[in-house]
């Protein structure tokens, strides 16, 4: 018996954290969130964002995460974050097809911003995406021409 309590012990004192936020995450369920970021893999313009993996009519699609905010609902943007994390995809995004089509022409050098509600349980979470708009890079500044010689 103590064996067991040697093995298992370590075990929920590990799992513990995440169990909770899961809990308390399905507990606040639905939230009105806003996920900023970038589609693809990891890059420097995405330096320490938390690196997702959203599917969007069956396709799933790499997202770094670099900004998410609960705008409405009783849980932590940190809740959030470490209840869906563990979970691959971490979101399936529903909505109309003209709100989601521009998610899969987004190249990883633009911005994507979306709102909507987070509904389902982690493992399962959906987002009923409202908006979604994707900003392509800003163009690079031009120097001016230097005047032609006389």
């Amino acid at each position: 018996m103590r064996r067991l309590a040697r093995v298992v012990l370590p075990l929920l004192l590990v799992a513990a954290p995440s169990l909770a936020h899961a809990w308390r995450l399905q507990d606040a369920i639905p939230l009105f969130v806003r996920l900023q970021g970038r589609v693809g893999p990891p890059s420097p313009a995405t330096l320490g964002a938390d690196d997702w993996q959203l599917q969007v009519k069956g396709k799933t699609y790499r997202f770094q995460l670099t900004h998410l905010a609960v705008m409405g609902g009783q849980a932590s943007t940190g809740d959030v974050v470490n209840a869906l994390s563990p979970y691959t995809p971490q979101l399936k995004l529903y909505g109309p097809d003209p709100v989601l089509a521009p998610f899969a022409d987004a190249t990883p050098a633009d911005s994507v911003s979306m709102l909507g509600y987070l509904v389902g349980t982690p493992g399962t979470a959906q987002l009923m995406v409202n908006s979604l708009d994707v900003t392509p890079p800003a163009p690079a500044p031009t120097t001016p021409a230097a005047p032609a010689g006389k």
